[in-house]
């Protein structure tokens, strides 16, 4: 009946799978964090309250919840900007996932989707980029 779209696309996919002719509506993920790993083993000197960096200077968030670790991007990702784009091209539905987000900024979410305007300090991810 549905399909939600992986992140990890780019347009030129998406554009594909939202134009195929099959009979279910497409789901697109709109803004989100993105999570990396999910693990029920815990990961020394990894907490929630603890900032992580990787080596090459890229900023994590841990969160743990119901005996699960998620480590994501501090960047969350983000295709506000592209939701006149996507709609055109036949996506029938977004999701937008503010479970990591401030609630302060909820409503500034919102309104960069509804007006298919970029947000700040987010990624597109391989939208652009392409797949390699």
């Amino acid at each position: 009946e549905s399909a939600t779209l992986y992140i990890e696309d780019d347009a030129a996919n998406l554009a594909e799978l939202l134009g195929a002719a099959v009979a279910i509506q497409r789901h697109v993920i709109a803004y989100a964090p993105l999570p990396v790993m999910t693990t029920k083993i815990r990961i020394k000197d990894v907490h929630s309250n603890t900032p992580l960096q990787s080596d090459r200077g890229e900023e994590y968030r841990v969160t743990t919840r119901d005996g699960l670790q998620t480590i994501s991007a501090a960047q969350p990702f983000s295709l506000t900007a592209r939701h006149n784009e996507l709609r055109q091209r036949g996506c029938g539905a977004f999701v937008i996932d503010l479970r990591q987000a401030e609630r302060d900024s909820w409503s500034d979410i919102i309104g960069a989707f509804k007006a298919s305007r970029e947000i700040a300090g987010t990624t597109e991810f391989n939208y652009v980029m392409g797949l390699v």
